[in-house]
């Protein structure tokens, strides 16, 4: 089957870290233009079509959303962006040389969405933030709320921002069906049976043309939000372009992870590279982003608009500071409100009990042991309040109760010689754990198979067989991993080889079907034909950001993901993930 993914690949890192795993930190570079607007990009789409012999057009995100300190004042540059867009895709061209994947063709129609924003500096980690616009959105234009880290190049300059993104629509990406091109937002549940109709043999044809004629409606109010009910479920105008607002916190030293509670999506974590772990109480930024005019006319205003603050120093709800060190592992329980973890490059687990407001924390001063290295990641259990899991540069993964601090309830070696970096839980099939190891394998565990730890020593420690074993590229250590929140065999996973893979392990190898599908694709029916060396779980690749650290999917609209790398954001929805729901 052919593997829609974009031409553009990841740029060579070539800063040099600092941290001792040198593909957690971001280099510290600010953005490349100051500007407090936003502009989309004014090119002519190409062909959607182009003949044979033409060059296949590159990915280009619909937007290009930059963030600038509260004092600047230029506007943005246009034709700078084109070449610095240019200047990025002649240095992916080279980095995806040094990896040895294979050079994919950008398919205009392989995003429903593509958005691109930047802060002023680079953000290692991001959260979704939950919102009350209503589960299972799917119409455009979409709306979200987001909280990131950013890494300056000093400590002083640091901050969590607060941020709210509104009108995301499709642009020039996605197609339209048949007679289901019109449907508007109230139309999401009520055409079901048309759906089914038209899904199979529809015709095929960009949004660009189309997407100012939809229909637009409205549903809920995320944190009673009037601005992003009216831009979030449709707006006031087709003529309104994506919007970002703002609000920054003072974070004194780069963040290396931010976590939002579920339960309270105003309550944030965040673990620092000074060595502390902090919550932070968002809300007045919150309040401050819905407070912006909800009737403002937006309809003249420039190609896309930006709004923001200067930094707020506020105290802190808590602030730890008993590692011995700085740390990457740090969550909340999305059973127990207000329950959370932090395990740090001292090899310790602390645990974080909530009074019962939320509004402090007590941490017990012996701390959970076992891991002979830097735990690296945390995730708890979705059905169980007192359980969590963990990983780290010993190659193991260890499961705990948190009752007992004497040792893990489960040991398991994952990934003998390898660090493993980053872990997920599945919430929709509970004995099912991901991991992600520095070699570039996503694994997949079925606890059921796990034998006891009980604080053993290595020699004794338990080896599993995966029920998965997943990689693509080779050799690219993984970055960050997420199971979808929609779908029990979905996962995401970023890589530093500078690409974002979907896997779905129910799909399986069609030989049968990959040549029917060949016979119909006449001159291009090779396409149609899997290479040799791609897994068929392999759903989509996506590429052309440099250096990405984390990946996301939106609990709230499915198939929606969000990534970070040094160079920005992307917001994107591929268009052959089909619905999750």
């Amino acid at each position: 089957m052919p593997l829609p993914s974009s031409s553009r690949k990841d740029s060579k890192n070539k800063a040099k870290s600092k941290s001792k795993k040198a593909h957690r930190k971001s280099p510290s570079k600010k953005g490349q233009k100051d500007d407090m607007h936003l502009e989309e990009e004014q090119e002519q789409e190409e062909e959607e079509n182009p003949q044979e012999g033409e060059p296949t057009p590159a990915v280009r995100p619909e937007v290009y959303l930059p963030f600038a300190s509260a004092n600047a004042n230029a506007r943005a540059n246009p034709e700078a962006a084109a070449a610095a867009t240019a200047h990025a895709a002649a240095d992916d061209d080279e980095a995806m040389e040094d990896y040895g994947a294979a050079e994919l063709e950008y398919d205009p129609t392989a995003y429903d969405c593509l958005h691109a924003l930047a802060f002023e500096w680079p953000c290692l980690s991001f959260d979704v933030l939950r919102d009350a616009l209503g589960e299972g959105r799917k119409a455009f234009p979409h709306a979200m709320y987001v909280v990131a880290g950013t890494q300056a190049d000093a400590a002083n300059k640091n901050c969590l921002v607060v941020a709210r993104l509104t009108n995301l629509g499709q642009g020039r990406h996605g197609m339209r069906r048949g007679k289901n091109a019109k449907k508007s937002r109230h139309d999401d549940s009520s055409d079901d049976e048309d759906e089914e109709d038209s899904s199979d043999e529809g015709d095929y044809s960009s949004d660009e043309d189309e997407d100012s004629s939809d229909e637009e409606g409205g549903e809920g109010g995320g944190f009673q939000d009037a601005a992003m009910q009216a831009a979030g479920a449709g707006g006031s105008s087709a003529d309104e372009r994506p919007r970002l607002s703002c609000r920054l916190v003072a974070h004194h030293g780069g963040v290396n992870r931010v976590r939002s509670m579920p339960q309270l999506p105003n309550v944030v974590a965040t673990w620092g590279e000074t060595g502390a772990v902090q919550i932070w109480d968002v809300s007045a930024q919150l309040a401050s982003i819905a407070a912006e005019d909800a009737s403002e006319p937006r309809k003249h205003a420039p190609t896309g608009s930006q709004s923001t603050t200067a930094p707020l120093r506020v105290a802190p709800l808590h602030a730890f500071t008993g590692h011995r060190d700085e740390g990457y592992a740090i969550g909340w329980s999305p059973v127990a409100r207000g329950a959370l973890a932090s395990g740090g490059c001292d090899g310790a687990i602390y645990m974080y009990d909530p009074a019962e407001s939320c509004a402090s924390w007590s941490v017990p001063s012996t701390p959970f042991q076992g891991h002979g290295g830097s735990v690296e990641d945390i995730a708890w259990s979705p059905t169980e309040a007192g359980v969590f899991a963990s990983v780290g540069t010993d190659a193991t993964l260890r499961i705990w109760d948190a009752r007992k601090r004497n040792g893990a309830a489960l040991v398991a070696k994952v990934s003998p010689g390898c660090d493993v970096n980053v872990l997920s839980w599945n919430a929709l099939a509970s004995m099912m754990v991901l991991t992600g190891d520095d070699d570039g394998r996503c694994r997949v565990w079925d606890l059921r198979n796990f034998g006891g730890g009980g604080g053993a020593p290595a020699a004794s420690e338990f080896t599993p067989s995966a029920v998965a074993d997943l990689h693509y590229p080779r050799g690219a250590a993984v970055t960050s991993v997420e199971w979808s929140p929609h779908e029990s065999s979905v996962f995401v996973a970023s890589s530093s080889a500078g690409v974002v893979n979907l896997w779905d392990l129910s799909l399986e190898a069609d030989p049968t079907e990959e040549l029917e599908l060949r016979d119909q694709m006449g001159t291009r029916g090779q396409d149609a034909i899997a290479p040799d060396d791609l897994p068929p779980q392999l759903l989509f690749v996506h590429q052309g950001q440099s250096d990405i650290k984390e990946s996301k999917f939106h609990s709230q609209i499915p198939r929606m993901v969000l990534s970070t790398a040094a160079d920005g954001f992307n917001v994107w929805m591929p268009s052959n993930t089909g619905e999750f729901v």
